[in-house]
């Protein structure tokens, strides 16, 4: 009885291969559940920072864009052959600001009649359009953005993008040329 109670205590003492198993088992799909987990946050943080740098860029392009035709005498578009066009803005004073639409960035140039003053970049995610759009009635200009709903994952891309609306969040820029000179002239 005494040789039992020694086997039985021994026994007790370790654990089995089955419930080592079922242990390693249950920690090995809470690594699992905890990795998804962390993934999903990080693409969730990447997506939410790619997204406020989009409005931010969308932001000082809007005030930019509206601030300079305003300012502006008139407003053409050029378009040359392979370019998705330039947007020329002459001022009162024998200055010049030009938008340019390169790839995936639009550049803003400023010029006083002696030369480059100031040149600003916004740039767009894979995928983005830009166009200029001159409308029929007063001197005033437009400026489509059309941004993927779901950023392209990779950083170059050498497949030709859909423009569709449904695929794009579309934002429309408009202003009037001229708009701040109107009570010039009462003076």
């Amino acid at each position: 009885s005494m040789k039992t109670d020694r086997n039985l205590l021994r026994r007790r003492l370790g654990s089995t291969l089955v419930e080592l198993v079922v242990a390693l088992g249950v920690a090995s799909g809470i690594l699992a559940t905890c990795l998804a987990t962390i993934h999903f946050l990080l693409s969730a943080e990447r997506e939410s920072v790619q997204s406020a740098y989009r409005i931010t860029t969308l932001n000082r392009l809007s005030r930019s864009f509206r601030s300079d035709i305003h300012s502006a005498a008139s407003a053409t578009i050029e378009r040359a052959e392979g370019s998705a066009g330039n947007l020329i803005l002459t001022l009162p004073k024998s200055g010049k600001i030009a938008y340019a639409i390169e790839k995936q960035k639009l550049i803003r140039t400023a010029d006083d009649g002696n030369g480059q003053l100031h040149r600003d970049e916004f740039r767009f995610p894979i995928g983005a359009t830009c166009r200029f759009e001159k409308t029929s009635g007063p001197e005033r200009a437009r400026l489509v953005v059309g941004t993927p709903r779901r950023p392209s994952r990779s950083l170059t891309s050498n497949k030709s993008t859909a423009t569709n609306s449904a695929d794009h969040a579309i934002v429309t820029l408009e202003a009037v040329a001229g708009r701040d000179l109107r009570f010039e002239g009462a003076r």
